[in-house]
């Protein structure tokens, strides 16, 4: 038991040497920097909610030195924000992506704190989940709740499982219970968005609307459309009920919300709805949201 204590423990900390040379301090304009991770060659990703400012943002090396960074852009529904940085000035993180994590594996938060340099928590992967929508509007590519205490200073941390794989970043906001990892999958996503455009591109329509109960189920009432829309262009008008968007069916806002996605800007589908009691196509073009 003992020999199987030791070999674990020095597995673990063999990991943390590992990635934390990719994790550096972000010094954002908070009470207490965060934890960002040199994700790519010149991109360093950290939690969104943790930048106070847009300019002069340093970033805190393992020799105690900082260097500059440039914000090259945030997307709040997600919670990642992407700085550019010098890519020689740390190891940019070789980690595979996690593949097939599993619920009750060890995983590990991986951050740097001014004071004491690299830091970890171990904990348990508690939660996975399918793709959702955030509070925040933006999409995560899976639910991976983490059994584990973040500590101050940890927001952006790198996730990694025991055998050195990314699992995400770590941040307290998408959950009110547990901190959460924002999947590998989806850091690759926007850290492209944002360093190709400077933002993620949001789908929009201009229509509001809210559930309702029909005899099949239900679907979505219109009770707004905005001037000169993408909806008021295809035809949408007050108390029409939509109940599909490219043949899938719609039963509650965060279903067109996932449908919003930067893939679908740009795009043609067609739009099922209910009107005066009778079915009726339209064509409807996806826009984008003005950032």
């Amino acid at each position: 038991m003992h020999n199987s204590l030791t070999s674990l423990s020095d597995e673990l900390a063999a990991v943390v040497e590992r990635t934390g040379a990719s994790v550096a301090a972000v010094y954002g304009g908070g009470r207490m920097p965060a934890s960002g991770v040199h994700w790519k060659p010149g991109l360093l990703v950290t939690a969104a909610h943790s930048l106070r400012r847009d300019e002069e943002i340093r970033v805190g090396l393992a020799n105690g030195g900082a260097i500059a960074s440039q914000l090259l852009g945030r997307d709040p529904g997600t919670d990642l924000a992407v700085l550019k940085i010098d890519p020689d000035a740390l190891p940019a993180l070789s980690a595979a992506r996690a593949s097939s994590p599993r619920t009750g594996e060890i995983v590990l938060a991986v951050g740097r704190h001014r004071d004491i340099g690299v830091c970890a928590a171990m904990g348990v992967l508690s939660v996975i989940g399918p793709a959702y929508q955030t509070w925040r509007g933006g999409k995560l590519d899976a639910f991976l709740r983490l059994d584990l205490e973040l500590y101050p200073g940890c927001s952006g941390a790198l996730v990694v499982d025991s055998r050195s794989n990314a699992l995400g970043i770590a941040t307290p906001i998408h959950s009110r219970f547990a901190p959460v990892a924002i999947p590998a999958q989806t850091v690759d996503r926007v850290a492209a968005e944002i360093a190709r455009r400077g933002y993620v591109a949001h789908g929009y329509l201009g229509v509001g609307m809210q559930p309702v109960a029909l005899p099949d189920g239900g679907g979505l009432i219109v009770i707004s459309v905005e001037k000169n829309s993408p909806a008021a262009q295809a035809g949408f008008v007050i108390g029409d009920i939509l109940i599909a968007l490219d043949q899938k069916p719609v039963r509650d806002t965060r279903d067109v919300q996932m449908f919003l996605t930067p893939d679908n800007i740009g795009r043609t589908v067609r739009a099922s709805l209910l009107r005066g009691g009778e079915r009726k196509e339209l064509d409807l073009s996806v826009g984008e949201r003005n950032q």
